[in-house]
């Protein structure tokens, strides 16, 4: 299949919703409005009736409105005389959307125009073609992040009046890790030793030169990554709580790292026995509870949690950390910032805010469909489910999602 670019007459439209002047026309999606992953087809009845007192000559046309914005024809424009108060037909069209188009929402737009007057009539309506799968970054300081097929794209309230690590981002091949910090953001992009950072205070440190860096986390002013080299986990920044002084001693095989402006934790599996966590920085954010066998770490502001045995164990600066959390059942995974947590397991996502009885957001997690991902950012939450990318909280209306990672309804 071969899509051309459109360049659009400079002619008088007539837009979907409003009054189309004595044309009716109709385009209609008869099956589901979602593509999967790898493509299928589009299915749509088209129709136009001249409501005219005389015969009219019409040209009429399909294009998609890609999620870039860009327009592609799908056909050549056809030629057809409406008689007074004749309805041209054109059921069960199927037009197949391929694997490599990108994911995201797209606009059919069925388009026709009077010959005798030159106006264009619009119908149209839209899709969504399926993400292999959004990844979705948090834990910045204002900043709240998402990649898919298209790449990254980053939005937040603060950024609005300095680049906090949401615009300017460069150009990315490949990436396979992003990490938020307070005024930057950075990325690991595959077969890359040398992480791409950018926000108005990246500049402030260089970027190292790692060996195999993965599971990178940003915080304050500074950054962490696992690495293949003596060290096991090498941090960089301008800030010293949380950088300087790794046990290197005591991990043999880190296999997560997680960090918050003071302090830096790692997960380490050894060879033999089970798993620990250690954490290093300002003394009042590392006194790590006893354990068994943690599985997952997160790190937040004043405060760090694990998932150990089933249950989330969180830890911190005192009084500005979860002292007790609920029940869970065979929870996965954990996003801490302060006294708030939240945790996804069997039953979908959980919140709660210094207590274990405090559970919060349980409206906003009730319009959730099957949620998957869950990050907090500053003053909001957002979470990826079926239908896409959804936040809440304070700051969430003041620089919503973006669009082409909301995805319409079936």
């Amino acid at each position: 299949m071969q899509l051309k670019h459109l360049i659009l007459p400079a002619l008088s439209v007539l837009a979907s919703g409003m009054a189309h002047a004595n044309f009716n026309i109709e385009a209609t999606s008869t099956a589901s409005t979602v593509i999967p992953v790898d493509g299928g087809n589009l299915e749509f009845d088209l129709k136009i009736k001249n409501e005219f007192t005389e015969d009219k000559d019409i040209s009429y046309f399909n294009y998609l409105i890609f999620p870039d914005g860009k327009h592609y024809n799908i056909d050549a424009p056809l030629d057809l005389t409406l008689m007074e108060g004749e309805q041209f037909e054109s059921p069960n069209h199927a037009f197949n959307i391929p694997n490599w188009f990108p994911s995201g929402n797209y606009t059919y737009r069925f388009s026709m125009q009077d010959k005798s007057t030159g106006k264009l009539y619009l119908e149209e309506f839209i899709f969504n073609k399926e993400a292999k799968g959004i990844r979705l970054f948090g834990a910045g300081a204002s900043q709240t992040c998402a990649q898919d097929d298209l790449g990254i794209q980053c939005w937040g309230d603060r950024g609005k009046y300095t680049d906090q690590g949401l615009y300017n981002i460069p150009s990315l091949s490949e990436v396979i890790e992003v990490s938020l910090g307070y005024g930057f953001s950075c990325a690991l992009e595959k077969e890359s030793n040398r992480p791409n950072c950018w926000g108005d205070f990246a500049s402030e440190f260089s970027e190292p030169y790692l060996v195999n860096p993965r599971n990178m986390v940003s915080a304050y002013r500074h950054s962490c990554a696992i690495v293949d080299s003596a060290e096991k986990i090498a941090c960089w920044g301008v800030f010293t709580d949380g950088v300087e002084d790794v046990p290197v001693t005591s991990l043999d095989n880190p296999i997560q790292v997680s960090t918050a402006p003071y302090h830096s934790c790692a997960l380490n599996q050894p060879t033999s026995g089970n798993n620990f966590v250690k954490c290093w920085g300002n003394s009042k954010y590392v006194q790590v509870p006893a354990h068994t066998n943690p599985s997952f770490i997160a790190s937040g502001s004043r405060a760090s949690c694990m998932i150990d045995q089933g249950e989330v164990v969180c830890w911190g600066m005192d009084g500005y950390y979860p002292e007790t959390s609920p029940a869970l059942s065979n929870p996965v995974s954990v996003v801490v910032y302060r006294t708030t947590a939240c945790a996804l397991d069997d039953n979908g996502l959980t919140c709660w805010d210094k207590t274990a009885d405090n559970i919060i957001d349980a409206e906003d997690i009730s319009q959730l469909s099957n949620p998957t991902q869950i990050v907090l950012s500053y003053n909001q939450k957002c979470a990826v489910d079926d239908e896409g990318i959804k936040c809440w909280g304070p700051n969430a209306d003041k620089d919503p999602v973006p669009a082409r990672f909301i995805f319409p309804a079936s």
